[in-house]
């Protein structure tokens, strides 16, 4: 996937790797997100449980 920004050169989104905002697309049920993001927001849990949680709580 990439992303090209006026006057820019294409940038490269290494999709590998999760990023936050694609977690936080993950635990709200959406589509933008990647194989590595599940992985990791599965993960998250047990660090702290309430991040779920609180991902969904922010949507207001």
């Amino acid at each position: 996937m990439e992303s090209v920004m006026a006057g820019q050169h294409p940038v490269e989104i290494d999709t590998s790797r999760p990023h936050p905002a694609r977690m936080y697309d993950w635990y709200l049920g959406g589509k933008d997100n990647d194989p590595a993001d599940e992985a990791m927001g599965r993960q998250m849990p047990a660090l702290d449980p309430r991040v779920p949680v609180m991902a969904r709580v922010s949507r207001g």
